[in-house]
């Protein structure tokens, strides 16, 4: 098993990273798509969960040493899942 070093600033930030895609991915997300009551407050989750994860990823690069070519994957879906998830609950809205 893959264990990561999470005294260096590198194995710290992908054990951030991958915890909040935990996070989002987890039971909680497969639960509540099966009941429609709950698609608002899954689609305010997606979108805190992308703002976190993008904030995540800039916070290390301005303060951590990670590079800016380990930070572009989650920094890329983070931005790209809270735009999507803004467009949902604006769309929803009207």
């Amino acid at each position: 098993m893959y264990r990561l070093n999470l005294s260096d600033s590198q194995g710290a930030f992908m054990a951030g990273g991958w915890g909040i895609a935990t996070l989002a991915l987890g039971v909680i997300r497969i639960w509540t798509a099966a009941k429609p009551a709950y698609y608002e407050a899954m689609k305010l989750m997606g979108l805190l969960e992308g703002t976190s994860l993008a904030m995540f990823t800039i916070i290390c690069l301005v303060v951590g040493r990670v590079t800016i070519i380990q930070a572009l994957l989650p920094l890329n879906v983070g931005v790209v899942f809270s735009l999507l998830y803004f467009i949902s609950v604006v769309r929803r809205r009207k």
